[in-house]
Protein backbone atom coordinates (compact mmCIF):
# COMPACT_ATOMS: atom_id res chain seq x y z
CA UNK A 1 0.00 0.00 0.00
CA UNK A 2 1.48 3.60 -1.11
CA UNK A 3 1.48 6.13 1.27
CA UNK A 4 -0.25 9.42 0.39
CA UNK A 5 2.28 11.46 2.12
CA UNK A 6 5.83 11.46 0.17
CA UNK A 7 8.34 13.52 1.78
CA UNK A 8 8.06 14.80 5.79
CA UNK A 9 10.14 17.84 6.20
CA UNK A 10 10.69 18.32 9.89
CA UNK A 11 11.82 21.33 11.55
CA UNK A 12 11.66 21.71 15.42
CA UNK A 13 10.71 25.36 16.25
CA UNK A 14 12.28 26.65 20.19
CA UNK A 15 9.97 28.64 21.63
CA UNK A 16 10.62 30.93 24.94
CA UNK A 17 8.27 32.89 26.86
CA UNK A 18 5.80 32.89 23.64
CA UNK A 19 8.05 33.69 20.96
CA UNK A 20 10.30 31.71 18.34
CA UNK A 21 13.44 32.47 19.08
CA UNK A 22 15.36 30.18 16.54
CA UNK A 23 14.71 27.34 14.40
CA UNK A 24 16.76 24.57 13.80
CA UNK A 25 16.58 21.67 11.05
CA UNK A 26 15.75 18.60 13.04
CA UNK A 27 18.43 15.27 12.12
CA UNK A 28 15.47 13.33 11.17
CA UNK A 29 14.63 16.01 7.82
CA UNK A 30 14.02 14.82 5.02
CA UNK A 31 12.50 11.47 5.60
CA UNK A 32 10.64 8.94 2.88
CA UNK A 33 7.79 7.05 3.49
CA UNK A 34 8.39 3.71 2.18
CA UNK A 35 4.86 1.88 3.13
CA UNK A 36 2.75 1.34 5.62
CA UNK A 37 3.80 -1.38 9.00
CA UNK A 38 1.13 -1.15 11.22
CA UNK A 39 -2.35 0.16 10.57
CA UNK A 40 -5.03 0.19 13.98
CA UNK A 41 -5.97 3.24 15.62
CA UNK A 42 -2.58 5.00 14.32
CA UNK A 43 -0.90 4.44 11.69
CA UNK A 44 2.64 3.40 11.58
CA UNK A 45 4.87 3.88 8.78
CA UNK A 46 8.39 2.96 7.51
CA UNK A 47 10.32 5.99 6.53
CA UNK A 48 13.99 6.44 5.51
CA UNK A 49 16.55 8.83 5.83
CA UNK A 50 18.25 10.09 2.85
CA UNK A 51 20.38 12.49 5.38
CA UNK A 52 21.15 9.15 7.82
CA UNK A 53 20.96 5.96 5.38
CA UNK A 54 18.63 4.61 8.05
CA UNK A 55 15.32 3.28 8.48
CA UNK A 56 13.02 4.33 11.05
CA UNK A 57 9.22 3.68 12.13
CA UNK A 58 7.19 6.80 12.34
CA UNK A 59 4.06 6.64 14.46
CA UNK A 60 1.37 9.45 13.53
CA UNK A 61 -1.10 10.72 16.08
CA UNK A 62 -3.67 12.84 14.40
CA UNK A 63 -4.78 16.21 16.12
CA UNK A 64 -8.06 16.08 18.01
CA UNK A 65 -10.50 19.53 18.77
CA UNK A 66 -7.13 21.14 17.53
CA UNK A 67 -4.71 19.41 20.20
CA UNK A 68 -2.22 16.73 20.39
CA UNK A 69 -3.55 13.24 21.09
CA UNK A 70 -3.15 12.61 24.95
CA UNK A 71 -2.10 9.14 23.45
CA UNK A 72 1.19 10.85 21.78
CA UNK A 73 1.61 12.67 25.04
CA UNK A 74 1.85 9.39 26.92
CA UNK A 75 4.07 7.84 24.57
CA UNK A 76 6.41 10.97 24.33
CA UNK A 77 7.55 11.08 27.87
CA UNK A 78 9.20 8.15 27.01
CA UNK A 79 11.53 9.51 24.67
CA UNK A 80 14.57 9.38 27.13
CA UNK A 81 14.19 6.17 28.43
CA UNK A 82 17.25 3.41 26.90
CA UNK A 83 17.16 0.15 27.84
CA UNK A 84 18.00 -3.45 25.47
CA UNK A 85 14.91 -4.22 25.43
CA UNK A 86 12.63 -1.19 24.95
CA UNK A 87 11.86 0.22 21.61
CA UNK A 88 13.93 3.62 21.08
CA UNK A 89 12.11 6.59 20.54
CA UNK A 90 14.32 8.69 18.72
CA UNK A 91 12.33 12.21 18.27
CA UNK A 92 9.09 13.64 18.72
CA UNK A 93 6.98 16.34 17.22
CA UNK A 94 4.09 17.85 18.61
CA UNK A 95 2.65 20.22 15.96
CA UNK A 96 3.33 19.48 12.14
CA UNK A 97 1.41 19.93 9.01
CA UNK A 98 1.28 17.72 6.04
CA UNK A 99 -0.91 16.61 3.31
CA UNK A 100 -3.05 13.47 3.21
CA UNK A 101 -5.06 12.61 0.40
CA UNK A 102 -5.13 16.29 -0.70
CA UNK A 103 -6.00 18.02 2.48
CA UNK A 104 -3.50 19.93 4.79
CA UNK A 105 -4.02 18.12 8.74
CA UNK A 106 -2.15 18.87 11.66
CA UNK A 107 -0.91 15.87 13.51
CA UNK A 108 1.70 14.65 16.13
CA UNK A 109 4.67 12.17 15.17
CA UNK A 110 7.00 9.93 16.93
CA UNK A 111 10.23 8.78 15.00
CA UNK A 112 11.86 5.35 16.61
CA UNK A 113 13.59 2.29 15.91
CA UNK A 114 12.87 -0.01 13.50
CA UNK A 115 11.74 -3.84 14.95
CA UNK A 116 11.61 -6.03 11.83
CA UNK A 117 9.80 -8.91 14.25
CA UNK A 118 7.37 -7.34 15.92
Amino acid sequence: MESPIRKLNMQTSITHHRRTTSLMVSPYSNLDIQGVIHKSKFIVYLASSRNQGKQYALKVFPFKNGQPDSCFTNEARFKWRSHPHIISIFDTQEQREGFHYGQLVTFSSIIMEVAPNG
